[in-house]
């Protein structure tokens, strides 16, 4: 009989302590579910103004042949397009101007081609927020524009602009 009491001691004591390790186990995690902030994103911190670069623009008079000039020598893949007064109308890419035979290039103005339905960025944005939007939109190249004037072209953001960005922000969270 002493032994059945002896033995059902130690399995209360080993209960209770197998009890103790597992409430000491959920402390540790609950603490570390409150130190554990979500993860941000790279290019959250990044705003398209610390990004952007500067592009030459194309007019609707300008012909295919010599805006795709201008794309090869500058290796980007589309142009704002700009009228007169010198405000935003548009954007003229290289799928734009393939649509052509290449014969006709130096005869077919930009006018005829280009997109007139343009997404834009803002300086003050996010550069993950801008990767949403092509994302969503299946685009590689946004104008950016003035918040007061969109019209106003301050600069362009295209996918090699934030894959350079990445590569920096990820070499400066490596250090």
């Amino acid at each position: 009989m002493q032994t059945n009491i002896y033995s059902l001691l130690f399995l209360c004591l080993s209960s209770l302590i197998l009890c103790l390790q597992i409430g000491l186990l959920l402390l540790q995690y609950r603490k570390h579910q409150e130190n554990r902030r979500p993860p941000l994103h790279l290019l959250s911190g990044v705003r398209v103004a610390q990004v952007m670069n500067e592009s030459p623009a194309a007019s609707p008079k300008d012909t295919l042949e010599a805006v795709q000039e201008i794309m090869f020598a500058r290796e980007v893949f589309a142009l704002p397009v700009l009228d007169e007064d010198g405000e935003l109308i548009g954007i003229v890419s290289m799928s734009d101007i393939t649509k052509i035979e290449r014969a006709e290039r130096g005869h077919v103005q930009v006018a005829a081609v280009y997109s007139r339905d343009v997404k834009y960025a803002f300086p003050d944005q996010t550069m993950h927020e801008v990767v949403e939007r092509m994302r969503e939109f299946h685009l590689a190249n946004f104008p950016v524009v003035s918040r007061r004037d969109e019209k106003q072209l301050l600069g362009m953001i295209t996918k090699a602009d934030i894959m350079l960005a990445y590569r920096k922000m990820a070499l400066e969270l490596s250090m």
